[in-house]
């Protein structure tokens, strides 16, 4: 690898940086074909001259090191073991936490040296690298790699084919505006190499993929409690966005003003005073009792429409998912609290609350804990790996119960109870999906399948919670999750029950009114 390569690279992209931020300044028209011909603009004989050495560049570095697979004295796995398995333990070592990598992927993070450097590191250093450096058989390693093996060279590569089939469809007038466009825009990916202009910027690089592993798991947690509290919306505040009060004109029955902006669960009745729960669309009540905001007299609250063309609401999961979303980032979802207080209970406020301290306070800010320590941690890096850094022969306190378990004679009973586990677990997320298939509009035969695979489930469950009271009498309720377990099955069991199931109240606070 001669030392002067990445920086003459490193040019090339700068000047096309400089010629695409040039190239802005004109106005772009995606109707007129002629507007997006090759050669009306100088700039377009520049960028082919550049892209004309990416590609000769990129050919070299495939001929060199080839496309896919490295060469077996630089393979990252290990081929005697055979595809499978090394490909399993390549995963592993990948997406697994610290304590369940393997031995051998440490001593190789340990021994691999630095990583790359940066561009102006690469340029003022040149003398410092001797054959024996660290550093240069660093860059050695990653010289024979596999092109398509290396982050950047997928965005390079995805670059210069999007650049040629612009020239292609330029050329031959094929595809409209847009189109070109996005080719256009994939063709800009090589920029993204200016990233390691500064060791800034590296470290941050090296950061998040030392990071990815537990981002992984925790953007895993993050999305099960998405889906969980979507669906807990769906269940709980489906329609509710849909009751309006409809103001009608007692003169004129048919003059009607719906305030879209007014969320109501029940209404004054004009004629004896009475309040009165909300109506559905085909006249009838929708409840037996009225709550939430009471629309005024002359004024109905009435089923309409969703606000916002239909684009807010719990109906069903997509959406239910999306105004969790809302709740998640902190932004703006006090008017959906208010609005299902008015359309509601007061205390719908509480599903707000609890969403915003786990997703946001908890389960965000996590994930931007696991990204700042990096940085921390991979300044500080000197052999060791980014989330390794303390004693790999230290172990999680549930790694050490459980070699404990393990070392103590198991009955038969437990034994098979164990290799039960995963059935459980499957009947939880076959029970977690079918939830979510409730919506507003589903038929009634929808709504009773829900309900029967709910009964099911239910059952199961709390036969499983008291297999596993009955298996672990002496040591259940030492466990937290044990203890978790066993309240959410008697909690479900009891809302099953007929009188509370067909109650169709999921929780009902009364106001004594003087």
């Amino acid at each position: 690898v001669h030392p002067w390569t990445e920086p003459t690279i490193f040019g090339m992209i700068i000047l096309q940086t400089v010629l695409l931020a040039v190239d802005c300044y004109r106005p772009v028209d995606y109707d007129d074909i002629n507007d997006l011909r090759f050669g009306k603009y100088w700039i377009d004989y520049c960028l082919l001259i550049l892209f004309c050495f990416y590609t000769v560049e990129m050919v070299i570095k495939i001929i060199v090191s080839g496309l896919l697979l490295n060469p077996q004295e630089y393979s990252t796995i290990n081929r005697k073991m055979g595809w499978r398995k090394a490909i399993r333990e390549k995963t592993n070592d990948l997406m697994g936490t610290p304590h369940t990598r393997g031995r051998r992927h440490l001593e190789d993070q340990t021994n691999s040296g630095p990583q790359q450097p940066s561009l102006i590191r690469a340029i003022t250093f040149q003398g410092d690298l001797l054959p024996t450096d660290a550093r240069h058989q660093q860059r050695q390693r990653l010289a024979h790699r596999a092109f398509l093996r290396h982050s950047f060279n997928r965005l390079d590569f995805i670059a210069v084919i999007s650049f040629w089939i612009v020239l292609f469809m330029q050329i031959f007038d094929k595809g409209n505006g847009r189109q070109l466009f996005v080719f256009r825009m994939l063709s800009c990916l090589r920029i993204l190499r200016l990233l390691y202009l500064t060791s800034g910027t590296t470290v941050i690089l090296r950061s998040l993929k030392k990071a990815a592993p537990l981002l992984f798991n925790i953007a895993f947690l993050i999305g099960f409690f998405w889906l969980l509290f979507a669906i807990v919306g769906l269940q709980s505040f489906k329609s509710s966005f849909r009751r309006h009060c409809v103001w009608h004109d007692p003169d004129n029955a048919t003059n009607t003003w719906e305030n879209s902006d007014s969320f109501c669960g029940g209404y004054v009745n004009a004629t004896n005073g009475a309040i009165e729960p909300w109506v559905t669309k085909s006249g009838m009540k929708g409840t037996t009792s009225p709550k939430g905001f009471i629309c005024p007299k002359y004024s109905v609250c009435q089923e309409t429409e969703n606000p916002y063309n239909g684009t807010v609401s719990f109906d069903n999961i997509f959406q239910s998912a999306e105004l969790v979303f809302v709740i998640m980032s902190s932004n703006t979802f006090s008017d959906l609290m208010y609005n299902i207080t008015f359309a509601d209970y007061l205390a719908g406020s509480l599903f707000f609350a609890v969403a915003l301290v786990v997703l946001f306070f908890w389960l965000a800010n996590l994930l931007i804990a696991v990204i700042t320590s990096s940085f921390q941690v991979i300044r500080e890096e000197t052999a060791a790996s980014a989330f390794t850094g303390e004693d790999t022969e230290s172990i999680a306190p549930k790694e050490a119960e459980e070699a404990d378990v393990r070392q103590t004679k198991t009955s038969t009973a437990k034994l098979y109870f164990e290799k039960t586990r995963w059935v459980w677990i499957v009947v939880v997320l076959e029970g977690l999906l079918v939830q979510g298939l409730r919506s507003a509009t589903m038929n009634k035969a929808m709504s009773q399948f829900i309900d029967a695979n709910e009964t099911v489930v239910t059952l199961i469950l709390l036969v499983e919670i008291i297999i596993r009271l009955s298996l672990y009498r002496r040591s259940f309720f030492h466990s937290k999750s044990n203890n978790l377990d066993l309240i959410t099955a008697v909690a479900t069991a009891i809302i099953q029950l007929p009188p509370i199931h067909n109650s169709g109240m999921a929780y009902k606070k009364k106001v004594k009114r003087n």
